[in-house]
């Protein structure tokens, strides 16, 4: 009878949302559509979502999406908005894609002209274990022509729904979804984004949501996801009504916490693991044993394709073939670390890729990546990725881990915890004499963490933040080979210039670097999200010939600062004979609040204002 009564419910709404679809005018176009030639409040769109709408329903047995978009194309760049990627949760078939139609519609001698897709250039293209996407091109496409498609997403998972999105990385001039609800289901409507809470936020036991003139997500600089930001439409299941009253659904982190641990152990072997960890030798200090087991680990260990929370392969399985899952090598290396007495605990994370957790949001699926949160008995910490070590320095954790909280694993209860970032140094010191007509450099850098990129060439390395004070190109006398040595990457150039040269120009080696950021917002509402901490420390000394004057920039020595958050120091000592310059600049943590983006803006301006000071030396 519950069958009968789905597939009776499932015709009537798909009945509707074809009776939607034909209010959409498909096929046709308006002299209006025709001659839109820019976006109003987005003029440098290459394309534009002219109007999006979504039927979503909901029953006992899953939901039920139907998307229809229509798209013009403004640029050549704004082509690639027809070539169509739908993404669909497929493991177990849980999600499916159904019901697909598309077409361009051009404007040939007056008429409009549509060119359907065929139905068999839509591909199913596995993405990996968990996803699947369904790829199609539509035909025909050009700078002017109008794309439009629709399709339909099936899903069996109740408990959270991705219901709408109304901003995407292009503009959107009209988004509307309208949903309805049977079966008894109780759902918390969670809004996203500035404008849809601007003017929904009050408003409760609605069923239909409408925005307009929706600027590209993309506008938004200095966050780590742009979706983070935007208008967006979520559902959360409460509870429903059964036979015997309202049933609720809600679980607890407590409890998703014991579940996750119970299906840990159901894979666990602690006598495999110990006779592992007794493999590797403990040091004369617990920061040395630590050492020694990530040494071991990254030495002997590999991850495959898998990512995610979860593991699924035996553990004494794991040890002998030396591979697995993100999921797997975390909870080895969780287990190895408890036999050698080093505190640690698993934590669950949203990569920067995948989103920011919402904390009164118990579930699991918020999450891409379960790694290791060390604390040491001096109360350092380091977050350790078993699937991605850093064996010269592993206290740089791969850095799209850093992104929000992270969900400590723990019988206790509830407990987040941000993670803490490492800074990454870069120092540099460049030493310049002038003997004839021959300018001799020396350049000297080390520096740590994510200014070392391994797939970087050397001269990228060291020239993709600062520029050497002197735009002149030296002949290389020695030049020797990037080293890691004292915690530290190391490298060091010596070369000349002879050509004849009057005057000499040394400029900040940072200009470069500071003038890359800029801040245009008027009203910023999310976090100010930079990808790492750091510190410049850069030392430029100048011998000065006999024949020689320099012209020194008027006020030199400044320090502007944000708080203790940001600093910028820059400072001269000269004579007869030596100049001596140093610049420092300081990030002390990743994310700023969104409440200092205006007076980060000015302090910007002025270290921009600061970075063009320029020393002068020419004959006399």
């Amino acid at each position: 009878m519950k069958k009968i009564f789905f597939l009776t419910f499932y015709f009537l709404v798909f009945c509707s949302i074809n009776a939607q679809f034909s209010k959409a005018k498909w096929g046709e176009v308006t002299e209006e559509e025709l001659n839109y030639k820019q976006v109003d409040f987005d003029k440098e769109a290459n394309a534009v979502i002219l109007n999006e709408k979504g039927y979503l329903s909901i029953g006992r047995d899953g939901y039920s999406l139907q998307i229809t978009r229509r798209v013009k194309i403004l640029t050549e760049e704004g082509l690639k908005q027809a070539n169509l990627s739908l993404d669909y949760y497929a493991d177990r078939g849980v999600e499916n894609i159904v019901a697909i139609k598309g077409q361009t519609l051009n404007e040939v001698n007056g008429k409009t002209i549509a060119s359907p897709i065929n139905s068999k250039e839509i591909f199913d293209v596995k993405i990996n274990e968990l996803y699947h996407t369904k790829r199609m091109a539509l035909p025909n496409v050009k700078v002017g022509s109008i794309i439009e498609y629709q399709y339909q997403l099936n899903s069996r998972s109740l408990y959270v729904i991705d219901a709408w999105d109304f901003q995407h990385e292009i503009p959107v001039v009209n988004s509307q979804i309208d949903m309805e609800i049977v079966g008894n289901l109780d759902y918390s409507t969670l809004l996203m984004g500035k404008q849809l809470i601007e003017k929904y936020g009050n408003q409760r036991n609605i069923k239909s949501w409408e925005l307009k003139n929706i600027p590209s997500f993309n506008n938004v600089k200095y966050t780590y996801n742009k979706k983070n930001t935007s208008d967006r439409l979520r559902l959360q299941l409460k509870g429903y009504v059964g036979a015997d009253g309202y049933e609720s659904a809600l679980k607890s982190w407590t409890q998703l916490s014991k579940e996750l641990f119970d299906s840990y152990n159901d894979y666990s072997n602690p006598s495999a693991v110990k006779t592992l960890a007794q493999q590797i030798p403990n040091g004369t200090t617990e920061l040395e044993t630590l050492a020694n087991v990530l040494g071991f680990f990254s030495s002997n260990f590999k991850a495959n394709q898998i990512k995610g929370i979860y593991t699924n392969k035996p553990q004494k399985k794991i040890i002998d073939e030396r591979m697995g899952s993100v999921g797997d090598l975390n909870n080895l290396l969780y287990q190895i670390l408890k036999v050698k007495n080093i505190h640690t605990d698993l934590v669950l994370l949203s990569s920067r890729s995948y989103g920011k957790v919402v904390t009164s949001f118990p579930y699991l699926k918020q999450f891409d990546y379960v790694v290791n949160h060390i604390t040491l008995k001096d109360q350092s910490t380091y977050v350790i990725d078993a699937s991605s070590i850093n064996k010269d320095q592993f206290k740089f954790a791969p850095v799209y881990h850093f992104n929000d909280y992270g969900f400590v694993l723990s019988p206790k209860g509830e407990n987040f915890v941000q993670l803490h970032q490492f800074t990454s140094t870069y120092e540099a010191n460049f030493s310049y004499t002038l003997k004839g007509n021959t300018l001799q450099q020396t350049r000297n850098d080390q520096f740590d963490g994510y200014f070392y990129t391994a797939q970087l060439p050397d001269d990228v390395l060291i020239n993709q933040y600062i520029d050497q004070p002197i735009h002149l190109v030296f002949d290389e006398v020695n030049k020797s080979k990037i080293q890691f040595k004292e915690a530290k990457y190391r490298i060091q150039n010596t070369g000349s210039n002879d050509q004849t040269i009057d005057m000499f120009v040394l400029l900040n080696p940072l200009h470069r670097f500071v003038n890359s950021f800029s801040f245009e917002e008027e009203n910023r509402i999310a976090p100010i999200e930079f990808n790492f901490p750091f510190l410049f420390t850069i030392h430029v000394e100048f011998n000065i010939p006999e024949n020689h004057e320099l012209i020194l920039p008027h006020d030199f020595d400044k320090t502007i600062q944000l708080n203790d958050d940001l600093i910028y120091f820059q400072k001269a000592v000269s004579s007869s004979k030596q100049l001596k310059v140093m610049y420092q600049f300081y990030l002390r943590k990743a994310v700023l609040d969104s409440k200092q983006y205006n007076e980060l803006r000015a302090i910007h301006q002025q270290i921009i204002k600061q970075a063009e000071e320029k020393f002068i030396l020419k004959k006399k």
